[in-house]
């Protein structure tokens, strides 16, 4: 789509007024800020899984241990009522599947922590991504500081090689990525 712009062209020290085409589907920046700004979008989706995974297994990790901690107290109460020898299942087998219960439980529990433990690597994550888009800020401005942008003696062509630049220095700045993790299956995170 191309839309048109006022320009004034000066031609033999004369300005004269003409409308210049400009294309509004052509690239802002090079490729390098493309592939910038196309990492720095993978990396908040990466947030947003991680985040929903974890979310989504504390909600199940909990209702399950609600379960089990139900289904713990009723033998519990089962077991209060064998103590009185009027009953007629054996304590030993109660006891049993109560400790199989108890051990359900602590599973569950390990993975409700190693959930919230996904509160941490998101914080990195987010950290790392504000990073990169507050120094590829900083080389934006640096380079609008030292460019003559504003006296129209800079190309459109020239602007881009500038942002170009600032993509790169950014770039080259920025610290190796500090979470691999793409999702939240058991193993996929260092318990601390």
């Amino acid at each position: 789509m191309a839309e048109m712009q006022s320009g004034r062209e000066k031609i033999d020290n004369q300005y004269t007024d003409e409308l210049v085409p400009i294309d509004l589907n052509a690239p802002l920046c090079s490729a390098e800020a493309n592939e910038y700004f196309m990492n720095i979008k993978e990396e908040l989706n990466q947030i947003d899984r991680l985040v929903s995974d974890a979310v989504n297994n504390l909600v199940i990790n909990f209702k399950y241990i609600s379960t089990l901690t139900k289904s713990h107290h009723d033998m519990v109460l089962v077991i209060e009522k064998m103590a009185a020898p009027e009953g007629g299942k054996p304590i030993l087998e109660l006891l049993e599947k109560q400790m199989v219960i108890a051990d359900k439980i602590e599973q569950e529990l390990e993975m409700a922590i190693t959930s919230l433990q996904f509160g941490d690597l998101v914080t990195q994550l987010l950290a790392h991504t504000a990073r990169q888009v507050e120094v590829l800020n900083m080389e934006l401005q640096r380079i609008d500081r030292l460019s003559n942008w504003k006296d129209r003696n800079t190309t459109l062509q020239g602007i881009h090689e500038d942002i170009s630049k600032a993509v790169n220095m950014a770039d080259s700045k920025s610290k190796r990525k500090p979470v691999v993790q793409q999702g939240m299956q058991m193993g996929d995170i260092e318990l601390f």
